[in-house]
């Protein structure tokens, strides 16, 4: 289930067994795509794991499950804000559906 290749997922990236948790997370996401604790996580290992489109399309995916949630916004402003982003991608700057505020 969506679930459990989620909670592997993120059991594997404490592991630090990064590949094979982007393998689950990518997994989980098919198998229940409406999750979206799935899309975060394979936001957060595509990411690390320099799959930065993957990782911006995952969040904005669960930013559409959860309109407004916390964690996808600041999922999507911290990689958004990291010299790393732009570094290697070369978009505008990604919109999201609530103003996100800053702590």
């Amino acid at each position: 289930s969506g679930v459990w290749c989620y909670r592997y997922s993120v059991a594997l990236t404490y592991l630090g067994r990064y590949e094979q948790a982007l393998q689950y997370a990518r997994q989980g996401t098919r198998s229940d795509p409406e999750y979206p604790w799935g899309w975060l996580q394979l936001s957060r290992i595509s990411y690390h794991c320099k799959q930065r489109e993957e990782a911006m399309a995952a969040a904005r995916r669960g930013l559409e499950l959860v309109p407004g949630d916390y964690e996808f916004t600041t999922q999507i402003r911290e990689m958004w804000d990291s010299p790393a982003w732009s570094a290697t991608i070369s978009t505008r700057r990604p919109t999201v559906n609530a103003p996100i505020s800053i702590a």
